[in-house]
């Protein structure tokens, strides 16, 4: 199906191609371009492309529609809007002034008829129809800031809030305005992506009637002929298992999560820094004279690769990966100082010299590699001033108590009141905020508070400065939910507090995080994750018959499911806004590709994966049984053993998987087949390990009395050799060239070739646990191959 942000991407840069298809014989030379986009325009392709992007595709100028704008005659003019009035007013009062002589209109959401008719009419008053070159509905009304994650509004959010929608004076127009504004982006997003979902959501709450809404849009433009905007997916059928799941939620059915104070670096950026359309501002510290240094702004998205691995861990994690990032980037500064120095080069002027001389491979290298050191040292900055800022914030409020605190209240932990009631009392821990949310939680997640103990928690509450008007409101909410009576909704994880992290390096310094816990949370899942395992895995319960289920392809109108295997993809909307705690949990919870719920009865299980595409995992344990499943958990073949396996190894390619048992035999099992195949070891003794050659599909099996069978699978040849060792064979390795290794019990180590004829013997003082092959390069102009036998 394709990341989101990519194919929002490929949408923008089609019409930044005047809406034509880029193709291979697309002219690499682009057509110059002006692009005017609104306020909304401009937070959807501001995650999507830099400056730099935009000038390759052609844009030379991107002006806001709203700004005053000079004439640029012959040069093409793209308009990216949402057709309000407003902007329409506008776009009219440009044909009246002549600005551009080619418009290019292009409406982030469809335009209607009535607005449509009436642009029409600004362009025929104002003789400007000839230079309406097209005009397009986008679909394109949501913002993409990762490859898997978007949100619908940056400007005028407050508008489809958590409070826009629950005030208790919203009128029916304020909500059926919402709504609509709701559907019509969720519509744009599954337009881009040219699929149709299945729609899950709860009933009884604005989940439902939103739901109901986008299957209703959905159902009305799959079903008319001359505009489906499906027409790759509909040809797939009506029951098509592989579509998507999408499941709508509403806010109300975890209100701790997104109060609670986060642990990990993109939460805590967005919590503390406020990060926004992935980019957070840095307050320097003040210059000399008393006047402020000028504020850093900091790009955060997936092409910073440091950003990408650790986004979504915990902070002290991250605190230890920018320290060892410097490190490394000083050890390849020095390394290139030194080569520089070695080489009598003083300058940048020199270095032109010194590529004439027998040094000029080395030389270049190091050049090569200035830019990205270059880089490296600039991402390292950024980060550096990011998390000192995080650090100075948790520091400062004393967050990691917080955080800790919390996890407890999530959990369960018993007696945990005073510490609750002293962290609000704390005049040096956290401000008003940080006292109110952590209150909150513990009011949301206790199953009941006697009157006087509120009252003394309120007291406190407002001592600290806190404005207990949300805790009100939460009081009214808690009596309305079902939450009071079931005090296992949330499932903290707990946490534990290990040593001190080490440090963090500010601007060339370092300083030690003295004061700040390093807790490390043990993985689980939220609410909200817990309610996506049961929809997308179909599992039974009380709770998920509460849910809708609308498939816009049916066509009638059904809640009863057709589809009865798990979903592979599913798109989560919260309606009241979802948070960066959800995301990551549930980006891990994606990680997890099924769960196996003893396959193999009680006991130890041991897994492999199938090596190459890695489509199958072989499972055994002590139920004298090997299964393989897919990449969905779906059973595709079960092979009965004569005895417990001993071992088993994939092949190189992937496609045989060896296995053996406590009987003379090997069961080989091809994959592309899903047949097997029983070979006789050619010995009564008992195969002890298998080894799989890297080039070829021969397979060498070590026995308990030290003899070795050689497979061909090719050929079905077979070559025991008797004696190879005069005790247990345990380990054993191929390198490239079809030589073998073996590890014995009589502490020797056996180099056959792939006829099983001994070249030599090594004695070692004690018995090999594993053998591998390994390189070593005596000379650089010599190409090093696998001569070197380890043993551990």
């Amino acid at each position: 199906m394709g990341s989101i942000r990519q194919k929002q991407i490929n949408a923008i840069k089609q019409m930044l191609n005047l809406n034509q298809p880029i193709t291979k014989l697309t002219p690499s030379e682009p057509v110059w371009k002006v692009l005017i986009y609104d306020k909304t325009g401009q937070d959807i392709i501001s995650p999507l492309f830099s400056v730099k992007e935009l000038r390759e595709l052609g844009v030379t100028l991107f002006v806001q529609l709203h700004s005053d704008r000079d004439p640029i005659p012959e040069v093409p003019a793209i308009y990216f809007c949402s057709p309000s009035d407003e902007n329409l007013v506008r776009i009219s009062q440009d044909f009246q002034k002549g600005v551009y002589d080619f418009y290019h209109l292009n409406f982030i959401s469809p335009i209607t008829r009535q607005k449509l008719e009436d642009l029409a009419s600004a362009a025929i008053v104002t003789n400007s129809v000839a230079n309406i070159q097209k005009v397009y509905d986008q679909y394109v009304n949501y913002i993409s800031l990762e490859d898997d994650m978007c949100i619908l509004k940056h400007q005028k959010s407050d508008n489809i809030s958590y409070y826009a929608i629950n005030k208790g004076d919203i009128k029916d127009t304020e909500m059926d305005n919402i709504l609509d504004s709701i559907v019509d982006s969720l519509f744009s997003v599954f337009v881009t992506l040219g699929t149709v979902p299945i729609i899950r959501s709860p009933k009884g709450n604005a989940a439902e009637l939103v739901s109901k809404k986008l299957d209703k849009k959905l159902r009305e433009n799959l079903f008319d002929a001359r505009n489906n905007l499906f027409h790759a997916d509909a040809q797939s059928g009506n029951f098509n298992f592989q579509r998507p799941l999408l499941i709508i939620l509403d806010r109300n059915i975890d209100m701790a999560t997104p109060l609670h104070h986060t642990w990990t670096y993109q939460a805590l950026a967005h919590d503390l820094l406020s990060l926004s359309l992935n980019r957070v501002i840095i307050e320097e510290s003040t210059a000399s004279g008393g006047v402020r240094a000028k504020n850093r702004s900091c790009e955060l998205d997936s092409n910073d690769k440091f950003w990408a691995t650790y986004k979504g861990s915990p902070f002290p994690t991250v605190a230890e990966a920018i320290q060892e990032e410097l490190e490394q980037y000083k050890t390849s500064e020095e390394d290139v100082k030194k080569l520089k120095s070695s080489m009598g080069i003083d300058g940048e002027s020199d270095i032109a010299m010194s590529l004439v001389t027998d040094n000029t491979a080395k030389i270049t290298s190091a050049v090569n590699s200035l830019p990205q050191l270059l880089e490296k040292k600039r991402l390292i900055d950024m980060h550096t001033s990011v998390a000192t800022a995080v650090l100075n914030s948790i520091k400062h409020r004393k967050l990691d108590t917080f955080f800790e605190l919390e996890e407890k209240i999530m959990s369960k932990t018993q007696g945990i009141e005073k510490q609750v009631f002293d962290l609000i009392c704390d005049p040096d821990a956290g401000n008003p905020e940080d006292k109110l949310r952590l209150f909150i939680i513990f009011y949301i997640c206790t199953s009941h508070i006697s009157e006087t103990e509120l009252n003394k928690y309120e007291n406190a509450l407002t001592d600290a400065g806190c404005d207990l008007y949300a805790l009100k409101y939460i009081k009214r909410w808690k009596s309305y939910t079902k939450l009071a009576s079931n005090p296992n909704h949330y499932e903290g994880a707990g946490t534990r507090t290990v040593s001190m992290f080490s440090k963090l390096v500010s601007q060339g310094s370092s300083f030690v995080m003295e004061g700040v816990k390093n807790l490390v949370v043990k993985r689980h899942n939220l609410p909200v994750t817990r309610i996506v395992d049961h929809l997308m895995e179909l599992k039974n319960s009380q709770e998920m018959e509460e849910y809708h289920y609308l498939d816009p392809k049916q066509l009638k109108s059904t809640e009863i499911p057709k589809n009865r295997s798990p979903f592979q993809d599913a798109f989560v909307f919260i309606i009241g806004g979802g948070n960066y705690i959800e995301y990551q949990n549930l980006v891990d919870y994606a990680k997890l590709l099924f769960r196996l719920e003893q396959p193999h009865g009680t006991g130890e299980i041991y897994i492999a994966w199938q090596k190459g595409s890695g489509n199958y995992l072989a499972t055994t344990g002590v139920d004298y049984m090997v299964n393989l499943f897919d990449r969905y958990g779906q059973i595709k073949d079960r092979i009965r053993l004569p005895g417990l396996c001993s071992g088993f190894e994939w092949d190189n390619e992937g496609d045989l998987l060896g296995i053996i048992s406590q009987t003379p035999q090997v069961i080989i099992w091809d994959a592309n087949t899903m047949k097997k195949i029983t070979i006789d070891v050619g010995f009564k003794d008992t195969p002890t390990c298998l080894i799989w050659a890297k080039n070829l599909p021969v397979l060498a099996i070590g026995t308990s009395r030290g003899n070795v069978s050689i497979y061909d699978h090719n050929s079905s040849k077979r070559i025991p050799v008797i004696g190879k060792h005069t005790k247990r064979i345990t380990c054993g390795a191929w390198n490239n060239d079809n030589l073998l290794a073996l590890g014995s019990e009589d502490k020797t180590i056996s180099i056959s070739n792939i006829e099983a004829d001994t070249l030599r013997v090594i004695t070692l003082r004690a018995e090999p646990s594993e053998v591998q092959f390994s390189e070593m390069k005596v000379d650089e102009r010599l190409n090093a191959g696998q001569n070197t036998v380890s043993v551990i």
